[in-house]
């Protein structure tokens, strides 16, 4: 979306090493006036995964913000009951980095909920909206630093992996009964 002025809604663009967690922000510039707004934050690399809590920003201490997470997404809403127009953080989380993260640029996608970005007239705001970014260097790897964050992202894969080990042995089990039946049956007939 882009706006016919400077309003602006966008993600940090950050720095780090492999194996650092840093707080990551999504800001707004040239605020016209907003009562509410709906925003989501998205990493598609497996070599992240954000915190749940999130933080509201100095853009005001006014209204109410309530968050959605999940390991690599956040859907952010605020909403206020008078037009706010500062300027600066709306609202920050803090994202942890694998520390086998290979060096490179990582992009952090800021999706904005047109309908639900709306100033006190009700009225949809154009924002453009600029994703932000996520620049790893190299670092130091311990085999600790790895597998504690191995350990926070796979949950639920082991929770996962377990329901099918579940079920594959009731499988397992029932193809041996069944079998065993067959079996059973064919020495009868002898």
């Amino acid at each position: 979306a882009t706006a016919d002025g400077n309003a602006k809604i966008f993600g940090d663009t950050v720095v780090c090493k492999a194996g650092d967690t840093i707080s990551y922000s999504v800001n707004i510039s040239g605020n016209p006036g907003i009562v509410a707004y709906g925003i989501g934050v998205l990493c598609e690399s497996d070599w992240f995964y954000f915190d749940e809590e999130v933080t509201q920003g100095e853009f005001t201490a006014d209204g109410s913000t309530i968050s959605s997470p999940d390991i690599r997404l956040q859907n952010v809403a605020w909403y206020n009951t008078d037009d706010v127009t500062g300027d600066g953080t709306l609202f920050s989380f803090n994202i942890h980095v694998s520390p086998s993260t290979p060096s490179g640029d990582y992009p952090i996608n800021i999706y904005l909920d047109q309908g639900s970005t709306i100033n006190g007239s009700y009225e949809e705001i154009p924002f453009e909206v600029l994703d932000g970014c996520i620049t790893v260097e190299e670092a130091e790897l311990t085999a600790e630093d790895i597998l504690e964050f191995a350990e926070a992202t796979n949950k639920d894969s082991k929770e996962s992996t377990c329901t099918l080990w579940y079920i594959l042995g009731g499988v397992l089990v029932f193809a041996g009964i069944t079998l065993f039946a067959v079996l059973k049956k064919k020495n009868v007939k002898k």
